[in-house]
């Protein structure tokens, strides 16, 4: 009898071989030519399946497939995969293992902009008019240093109540929301008086509050995230401080991880004015295209390649967005003084934060936007 035709879209090389072991083995010894043969001559007569996408864990850990599935761009949970999630850092199924999430590929998956032609894009957008002198300068701006400031791209009434928002999160006045302070607890708790003396954080606070969400998604932030996803953004964490703890010199990538390993971005968001520098961030211009080195500390490397730092002033209403890999530092706050700010992380819509291929993820809209939390599971976002 003929063999039945191949699925169409469903055979994976990869996740067959990984399936079957066996199979492996013959096709690392030679005695198979590849596991597509072996599954048209043999396997689907044998009942092996073609591919190793575990449906129900797929679509629980990626809502966006879901979506997509709904919306008719697959076929399932496979043919999502391999036509879409596998390119986008996926997991076909929760045994294979997770991406470190400070790995750093030499090249992709990394945002366009880091591209070696990327200047060349720019201008090309450009000509073509797809970008704004603006625009384009901000870019090459983020090309060369790794970091832009917008200074002051918030609407005052919006960033008072922002403000206002994280004050009353110290205060106790939102009690399901999660703090982190590891001068009182270990791991994540909620408010109390003893954390305010200390650094602590208010974990994902745009998810209880719509004023930090409108501030986490003004249009001019939007705009320069949507400029470097070339997608709608999806803001995965955010932390809000009275006093942040002082930063030693490091690089973004604490936290969450992400199945593109380094497609997000930083917006660090100042809510207060401060004078003198000795507790202001400083960013190191073109460190994000030094590679880490084992054994190198980053101040070695910074001298060996002539890397000054650039202090930034604290001014109330400034953003500050940085690349995964460029390598920031601050000082703490005087005793006594706040130093309000949040700290958010954002990718694009289809990639995935690791989060949510452990606890089950909604994914809410904000305009053309999204967000989501891995802190509050069964709580609607609050206003």
């Amino acid at each position: 009898m003929a063999a039945s035709p191949l699925p169409p879209d469903l055979f994976d090389e990869a996740g067959y071989l990984r399936l079957y072991p066996d199979i492996a083995q013959a096709v690392a010894a030679g005695s198979v030519p590849s596991g597509r043969d072996h599954y048209r001559s043999h396997g689907q007569h044998e009942g092996r399946r073609p591919n190793d996408v575990d449906p129900d864990y797929y679509l629980r850990a990626y809502p966006q497939a879901a979506a997509e599935i709904a919306a008719g761009r697959a076929v399932g949970a496979a043919m999502h995969y391999l036509r879409f999630g596998r390119a986008r850092g996926y997991r076909p199924n929760a045994a294979l293992p997770a991406p470190a999430a400070t790995a750093m590929p030499p090249v992709f998956p990394w945002l366009w902009t880091d591209l070696p032609h990327a200047a060349d894009l720019i201008d090309g957008r450009l000509a073509l008019g797809s970008l704004s002198e603006r625009q384009a300068a901000l870019l090459h701006g983020w090309v060369r240093d790794g970091f832009i400031v917008l200074a002051d791209p918030f609407d005052p009434h919006a960033l008072a109540a922002a403000a206002l928002d994280l004050e009353r999160a110290f205060a106790g006045a939102c009690p399901d929301l999660l703090f982190s302070c590891g001068a009182v607890a270990l791991e994540p708790v909620h408010w109390q008086p003893e954390i305010n003396p200390y650094p602590a954080a208010a974990l994902d606070l745009h998810f209880m509050s719509r004023a930090v969400r409108e501030l986490l998604f003004a249009e001019p932030l939007a705009e320069m995230l949507g400029l470097l996803f070339d997608s709608p953004a999806l803001l995965a964490h955010s932390r809000g401080t009275l006093r942040e703890a002082a930063q030693t010199l490091q690089r973004d990538g604490a936290g969450v991880g992400y199945s593109l390993p380094r497609q997000w971005v930083t917006a660090f968001v100042m809510l207060d004015e401060a004078t003198g520098a000795a507790d202001a961030p400083a960013c190191f211009p073109g460190s994000h295209r030094i590679p880490p080195a084992q054994g190198r500390k980053p101040e070695q490397l910074l001298a060996e390649h002539d890397i000054a730092p650039q202090t930034l002033s604290w001014t109330r209403g400034q953003v500050v967005l940085r690349h995964p890999a460029l390598l920031h530092s601050a000082g703490s706050a005087p005793d006594g003084v706040t130093r309000r700010c949040i700290l958010a992380q954002y990718c694009p819509a289809y990639v995935a934060p690791h989060y949510a291929e452990r606890i089950p993820v909604t994914l809410w809209p904000h305009g053309r936007q999204l967000f989501a939390s891995p802190h509050y599971p069964g709580i609607d976002p609050l206003d």
